[in-house]
C-alpha cells in the first residue's frame, strides 16, 4: 500500500514542479507546451490510479474521502493537505487529461511507446470515463485511442504478451538487461500451478462466451 503511494505522489510532486515552471524557462514555445501537456497526462494517470485504489468506485460513493490533492511543488515545510473526496479526485484527473489531450496536437512520438502521446491519453480519458459511467465520452475516446492500432495477429497470441511492440499496444515501457534489477515478480501470470501466489485466479465465463465455444479461435 505505502509503494502505491509513495511512488505516485512523488511522481505527482514531479510533475508539479515542472508544470507550474516551465513557461518561465527559455527555449523552443512548441516543445515546452509538448513538455507540459505529457506532465499534464502524467499527473493525471496517477490521480487516476490513486482514486482507484483508495476508496470505493464513482457509483459507490462519489462524496466518499480518497487522497489529497497537490498541484504545486512541495517542499519541506508543506503543510499536508487533508483527504479530497472521490469525485474531486477524478475531477483533477479529468482536468490534467483534457489539458494534456488538447495540447498535444500532431506530436509524434516517433515509435517510441513509453512516450505519451494523444492516443494515449485518449485511452486514459477513456478509462476516466468508464470508471464514472460517462458511457459516451468513453466510447468517444475509446475510440481515438485505438484509431492508429490494429488487431494482433492469431500468431501473436502465442508469443506470450512479453513485447510491446506488439500491435495493440498503445502504451509501455520496453525493459533490458542492464536496466532492470528488478525480482521476477509476475507469479500472476502462472494460473496453472500451485506454486503461484496466485492460483485462485478465474477469467469470466461470461468473457469466454464472447467467443462462441470456437475450438479455432485462440483466443477461446
Amino acid at each position: 500500500v505505502t509503494a502505491i503511494w509513495t511512488f505516485a505522489y512523488k511522481g505527482i510532486d514531479n510533475t508539479n514542479s515542472l508544470i507550474t515552471r516551465i513557461d518561465g524557462v527559455p527555449g523552443d514555445e512548441k516543445q515546452k507546451a509538448r513538455i507540459k501537456a505529457q506532465a499534464q497526462a502524467l499527473r493525471g494517470y496517477l490521480y487516476l490510479n490513486l482514486v482507484t485504489f483508495y476508496n470505493f468506485a464513482y457509483a459507490k460513493d462519489s462524496t466518499a474521502l480518497s487522497v489529497p490533492i497537490y498541484t504545486e511543488p512541495s517542499t519541506t515545510e508543506t503543510v499536508g493537505k487533508p483527504r479530497s473526496q472521490v469525485k474531486d479526485v477524478y475531477k483533477q484527473a479529468e482536468t490534467d487529461l483534457l489539458a494534456a489531450y488538447n495540447n498535444l496536437g500532431t506530436y509524434d512520438r516517433g515509435g517510441l511507446k513509453y512516450k505519451m502521446d494523444k492516443n494515449v491519453v485518449a485511452g486514459l480519458l477513456a478509462r476516466l470515463y468508464l470508471q464514472t459511467d460517462r458511457w459516451a465520452q468513453a466510447q468517444k475516446y475509446a475510440n481515438e485511442a485505438q484509431s492508429a492500432y490494429k488487431w494482433m495477429a492469431q500468431e501473436d497470441y502465442f508469443k506470450g504478451f512479453n513485447d510491446y511492440n506488439n500491435a495493440e499496444w498503445i502504451w509501455g515501457h520496453g525493459q533490458t538487461a542492464d536496466q532492470n534489477v528488478a525480482s521476477y515478480s509476475f507469479q500472476f501470470k502462472d494460473v496453472s500451478s500451485k506454486a503461484s501466489g496466485y492460483y485462485s485466479f478465474m477469467a469470466d465465463p461470461y468473457f469466454k462466451d464472447l467467443f462462441n465455444n470456437d475450438a479455432g479461435d485462440v483466443r477461446f
